[in-house]
This record gives structure tokens, C-alpha cells and sequence, in this order.
């Protein structure tokens, strides 16, 4: 092998990216769509200040209506807290 760290670097990054992936189909299999909306606030706050909505219910697997219900009733929720 001709550079065993670039090798040893890519290797690493390939799994780190399969990992994400197995990841993110378990969150759709065992998570309902509020729960990986939750999930993805607690993770990533900043993203729903930057991507546009269709595209975030696109990645949790759901409508943008249903994202739109889902916000509002979590807003409901904490509101009446």
C-alpha cells in the first residue's frame, strides 16, 4: 500500500458515514415522525433556521403539512407549561 494513513483516514470516514446512515434508518423504523423531529431539534437547533421546511420533512420522511402540524402541536404543548 502505497500511503496506509490516507487509506487508514478514508477507511475511518467511509464507516463514520455508514454508521450515520444505519443510524438514521433505525430512527424511521423504531422513532414516530415526532419523536425524530425532536430528536433532530435536540441535535441540530440551527438547522431549521437555515433550511426551508420542505426540505426538513423531506429528511424526518414525513409531508411538510404533517411537519407543520407536528410543530404546532409541540408549540401547543410547551405553551401550555
Amino acid at each position: 500500500m502505497l500511503f496506509p494513513k490516507l487509506e487508514r483516514i478514508a477507511r475511518h470516514a467511509a464507516e463514520n458515514v455508514l454508521m450515520e446512515y444505519q443510524q438514521l434508518i433505525a430512527s424511521h423504523i423504531i422513532l414516530t415522525p415526532e419523536e425524530r423531529f425532536l430528536e433532530l431539534m435536540e441535535l441540530n437547533k440551527e438547522l431549521f433556521l437555515r433550511a426551508p421546511q420542505k426540505h426538513i420533512a423531506s429528511y424526518l420522511g414525513i409531508s411538510p403539512e404533517t411537519l407543520c402540524r407536528i410543530k404546532r402541536k409541540i408549540y401547543t404543548n410547551y405553551k401550555r407549561q
